[in-house]
């Protein structure tokens, strides 16, 4: 099933590669005027919804978005801004209470971006696109495993 844009139908995958970089533009523009990219804006979130947690699980949380390295500059950076703090030992990170007030800020900005992005948006066409979205995902991570499985020889059964 393919959407088309006046000359040729696209497909599944190029809407959401578009949505993405769509999404990253829009909020590295709009975030910038508090200092922030969209994965900054993303570890500030995590932190402040979690409370904090331990870095590794916030890198895996982020693991979509920003790759192992690049995660431990962008959190390096945080850290020396001042925005966040490391616990137990250097192995969980938090916000600082600047970090804190930083997110209060941008979660406005972040607001505007949210009712900029789904104008036009009825919540139904919104559950349902978030539903395909999960299914198509559950669908293609059921593959992945079955494939990922070890395979047994049945001949001898």
């Amino acid at each position: 099933m393919a959407m088309t844009t006046g000359t040729a139908p696209r497909p599944f995958g190029y809407w959401l590669k578009r949505v993405d970089e769509a999404l990253t533009a829009a909020i590295d523009r709009a975030q910038a005027e508090h200092g922030l990219s969209r994965t900054e804006w993303q570890v500030l979130e995590a932190l402040t919804r979690s409370g904090g947690m331990p870095r590794r699980e916030l890198g895996e949380l982020l693991s979509p978005f920003v790759d192992s390295s690049r995660f431990g500059e962008i959190v390096g950076e945080l850290a020396r801004r001042g925005l966040i703090a490391s616990t137990d030992e250097g192995r969980a990170l938090c916000l600082s209470a600047e970090g804190k007030r930083l997110h209060q800020s941008a979660l406005e900005t972040q607001r505007t971006i949210r009712l900029r992005a789904f104008e036009g948006v009825s919540e139904a066409d919104y559950t349902t696109t978030m539903s395909v979205l999960q299914r198509v995902l559950e669908n293609l991570s059921k593959e992945e495993s079955a494939s990922a499985a070890p395979q047994t020889d049945r001949s001898r059964s």
